[in-house]
């Protein structure tokens, strides 16, 4: 409940608010943001703000239904860098893709060879991408250049 309010609230900031269009246009291009006069600065600064505050709920969350560690969300980087690579270009829709990707593999894997293996799974997909698809999910092949 409490991320799909998260996910509701970070929706309408970023589509109907105006610093969320000046967080979009940061993102996009920031130079051409500054010259059509958006404070840079300022709108990365709350925008880390914000993603810093959305990120320290979940860490309560997270508190509130498990013991934390040190390491408790190690694996969990580990995972999400993992997305990353895979998805190829930060584009949201590779990145979900991705998402799906990993967690099907990790739970059909754990279902057929059992859960000790679900986060070597993580690693035979990822060694598997970057052998058959370097470029990632959604990444553009390179073209290769002669001299």
């Amino acid at each position: 409940i409490v991320a799909v309010a998260c996910l509701a609230i970070i929706s309408l900031i970023l589509k109907k608010t105006r610093i969320g269009k000046e967080w979009r246009a940061c993102a996009q291009d920031r130079e051409l943001a500054e010259v059509v006069g958006i404070n840079v600065n300022r709108a990365i600064l709350l925008c880390f703000f914000v993603g810093s505050c959305f990120a320290g709920l979940s860490g309560i969350c997270v508190g509130l239904d498990v013991d934390i560690n040190p390491t408790r969300g190690m694996f969990a980087i580990i995972i999400a860098f993992v997305i990353y690579v895979i998805s190829g270009e930060a584009s949201i829709v590779g990145i979900f893709a991705a998402s799906f990707i990993i967690a099907g593999t990790q739970t059909f894997g754990g279902w057929f060879f059992g859960t000790q293996w679900q986060n070597a799974i993580v690693f035979v997909v990822l060694l598997a991408f970057l052998f058959l698809r370097p470029e990632g999910f959604m990444g553009k092949r390179a073209r290769k250049a002669t001299v």
